[in-house]
C-alpha cells in the first residue's frame, strides 16, 4: 500500500540513513583493527556524519509539524520588559543587561516600539561614552528583521530568527505597539511541554 504520510516516509529514510551510518562506522572500526588507520578513520567519520544528519532531518520534520498553524500570540511572552529611549547606556547595562542577563531588549516610548538595543550595539561604543550617550542613539530601528505580527505563524518566526541569528523577535500590532516578544527559549519550552504531554 502506498503511504502518503510524510512523517512516516521521513522516519523510514531517517532509519535507513542511520543504519547506513552505523554500518559505515562498523566498517571503519574493522578497517582500523586490520591496520587501515586512515581508511578506518574516514569510514567512521562518514558514518557518524550520515547517522547524525539522518536523525537531524527527522527531528526537524517533527518540529515543523508541531509548529504548523500555531500563531505567535499563543506562545509569545506578553508585556516584555522595555527600555526607555532616554536611558543612558550605563543605566541600560547596569539595570537591564546585568540584572536580567539578556542580550537584546525592546526600546519603546508610550507602548510604541522604536527599535531594539543590545550588547552588540553597546560594545561598539567606547566605555567612556556610556554615561553620556542614550539608548535612543544606539538602537536598531524597527524593521521586518526584528519584528513580527502576533497573527503570524510561529514557523515564520523561527525562520526569521534562524536567518538573522537573532534569538528573539518583538511582536507588534498594526500600529507598531509592542504586545509581546517571542524567543528561541519560548519555542523550546513549548516543544518540550508538547513532547512530554504526547509521549
Amino acid at each position: 500500500r502506498i503511504r502518503g504520510d510524510l512523517a512516516w516516509a521521513t522516519r523510514v529514510a531517517s532509519a535507513a540513513g542511520t543504519g547506513l551510518g552505523v554500518a559505515l562506522i562498523v566498517l571503519g572500526v574493522f578497517a582500523f583493527i586490520s591496520g587501515g588507520f586512515i581508511g578506518g578513520m574516514w569510514w567512521t567519520l562518514i558514518g557518524l556524519f550520515l547517522a547524525s544528519a539522518a536523525r537531524g532531518s527527522y527531528r526537524q520534520l517533527l518540529v515543523r509539524q508541531s509548529l504548523k498553524g500555531l500563531k505567535v500570540e499563543r506562545i509569545m511572552t506578553r508585556d516584555p520588559l522595555r527600555v526607555p529611549p532616554s536611558a543612558k547606556i550605563s543605566t541600560f547595562v547596569d539595570d537591564y543587561v546585568y540584572k536580567y542577563h539578556e542580550r537584546v531588549f525592546p526600546v519603546a516610548d508610550d507602548g510604541t516600539l522604536l527599535g531594539v538595543v543590545g550588547t552588540e550595539q553597546v560594545k561598539r561604543l567606547p566605555r567612556e561614552e556610556w554615561s553620556s550617550r542614550s539608548v535612543g542613539e544606539l538602537l536598531e530601528p524597527v524593521s521586518d528583521r526584528n519584528t513580527i505580527s502576533p497573527e503570524a505563524d510561529v514557523e515564520a518566526a523561527l525562520g526569521k530568527m534562524t536567518e538573522s541569528a537573532n534569538g528573539r523577535l518583538m511582536v507588534v500590532d498594526a500600529e507598531r505597539h509592542l504586545v509581546g516578544m517571542i524567543t528561541m527559549n519560548d519555542l523550546r519550552g513549548f516543544l518540550a511541554a508538547k513532547a512530554e504531554l504526547e509521549e
